[in-house]
């Protein structure tokens, strides 16, 4: 899967961070902390004991995992590739946010 999020006023492509609002220093890391807390619950059955080390790999606060998302006026969708943050089985995963980062503290 991949997405293309372009700015036709600005002429450039948007990453995850040019679309984030009321980002502080550490707006990965906030991101990342409650995707993991939505991933986690969700995918228990689906990867056993290892689950949780295979979302924090997949989902960690590194750019590269967040490559790929949508947005709209109000809210982000990042989405994971097959086998990113769970077994093949899973599918892809994608977990949906508010846009604004006052709203995940």
């Amino acid at each position: 899967l991949r997405s293309v999020n372009y700015d036709i006023r600005t002429r450039r492509f948007l990453e995850l961070g040019d679309v984030v609002r009321n980002k502080k220093d550490d707006w990965l890391e906030m991101l990342s902390a409650r995707v993991r807390a939505e991933l986690e619950p969700r995918l228990a059955a689906e990867g056993g004991p290892d689950i949780a080390d295979w979302i924090a790999e997949g989902a960690g606060p590194d750019p590269a995992n967040y490559s790929t998302f949508v947005f709209g006026p109000d809210t982000v969708t990042v989405i994971f590739q097959k086998y990113q943050v769970a077994p093949g089985s899973a599918g892809a995963q994608f977990v949906t946010l508010p846009r604004d980062m006052n709203s995940l503290e």
